[in-house]
């Protein structure tokens, strides 16, 4: 028998194919395939037979969970609208970026070759650690409980901060802030453990004040900066074993002198922008108390917005009797008094100089501007 009919109703059929390449079942009503076929089938049967696809997987609405093994991206990219949350560790060979906030709750974020980068926080239960790039955020926090590793630039929208380790920047900078700026704008750089903030080869620079609540604050090679702030000991307790300050000699030294005369025009000297003390081994006139010298500098009001603060001590008597300090007198320029930039320095000894003694003066200017 070759055709049923329209309508047929029987208990076993028996045959080799339904339909044609040309003429197909358009509609099938089943209840059971036995076996089943692979349409019943599970994601597990269906990986069995094969587990690559070249089209996208949406998930709509259900969440993709994975309980023990990765998700892995060899060369493309990892993009959702909501979160992506693992319950060990998230590792990118190049970038990891996101719209808003990277955390990690317990474990660490880290890349190998490229950046983390977040419009928003950072923030992880460990060590945020990029060997090859950036971490940065534009408007959020850096907060680790472990320690902030870059190979390059840590940047902050606001604070960067961490628990027990170290915030490391290899040769990049460290910044907070405006994004860019190298100074830190508005947030802070904050270590709460026991680890350490490191720049390997540049600076760590703060506009205002670098504060340390228990430890030491160290530069083993460096210097410690503060163009407008200070250096601030809350306990009055100041342990500094050596002041080094930027000095300029005016050309003397202990093996050389030179000679002052005390008679106008008096030896003048021009301290160099941002010196603010200087330095003078010299000879004085023989039978003459008076040790004058003038000073010129690059700061507008010289006298009104420094405290001129002078030391005369004898450096070396050459068996003569050492001279003592009596007093001193400091103001306008003799030779421009109306240059404000400019001051006569008058010191005088309580004997009268005999050859071929040393004396050393030094002048320290202060910045005591009026209020």
């Amino acid at each position: 028998m070759n055709a049923l009919g329209d309508l047929t109703r029987t208990k076993t059929l028996l045959a080799e194919q339904l339909g044609t390449a040309d003429n197909h079942i358009t509609t099938a009503y089943i209840d059971t395939i036995i076996p089943a076929h692979p349409f019943n089938e599970d994601l597990q049967i269906t990986c069995g037979f094969g587990h690559t696809t070249d089209t996208d997987i949406d998930m709509t609405l259900g969440d993709l969970t994975i309980d023990v093994g990765s998700i892995a991206v060899t060369a493309g990219n990892l993009e959702t609208g909501g979160h992506v949350e693992a319950g060990t560790h998230i590792e990118a060979t190049t970038h990891l970026t996101a719209g808003t906030d990277i955390t990690s709750t317990a474990g660490d974020i880290k890349t190998l070759a490229g950046d983390i980068d977040s419009s928003a926080t950072i923030t992880a239960g460990t060590d945020i650690t990029s060997t090859a790039g950036d971490i940065k955020t534009l408007a959020g926090d850096i907060d680790s409980s472990g320690s902030i590793t870059s190979g390059t630039e840590v940047v902050a929208g606001t604070g960067i901060r961490n628990l027990t380790g170290d915030i490391v920047s290899e040769v990049g900078r460290i910044s907070v802030g405006t994004v860019g700026n190298p100074t830190g704008a508005t947030g802070n750089i904050i270590n709460y453990g026991t680890g350490s903030i490191i720049c390997e080869q540049g600076h760590i620079r703060a506009s205002t004040y670098i504060t340390a609540d228990t430890g030491d604050i160290e530069s083993t090679a460096g210097d410690l900066k503060a163009p407008a702030g200070g250096v601030d000991a809350p306990l009055g307790n100041s342990l500094f074993n050596r002041m080094q300050y930027t000095t300029y000699y005016g050309g003397s030294t202990f093996a050389a002198p030179l000679a002052l005369v005390n008679v106008a025009p008096y030896n003048n000297y021009t301290i160099p922008n941002g010196t603010y003390n200087f330095v003078l081994f010299c000879t004085g006139v023989v039978g003459s108390a008076t040790f004058p010298l003038e000073l010129f500098t690059s700061y507008t009001d010289l006298l009104k917005d420094y405290s001129v603060k002078v030391d005369f001590q004898t450096c070396d008597n050459a068996g003569n009797a050492s001279l003592g300090f009596n007093n001193i007198v400091i103001g306008h320029a003799q030779s421009a008094p109306a240059d404000t930039s400019k001051c006569t320095i008058l010191t005088n000894s309580t004997l009268v100089y005999a050859a071929p003694t040393i004396v050393k003066i030094t002048v320290n200017l202060e910045y005591s501007p009026s209020p």
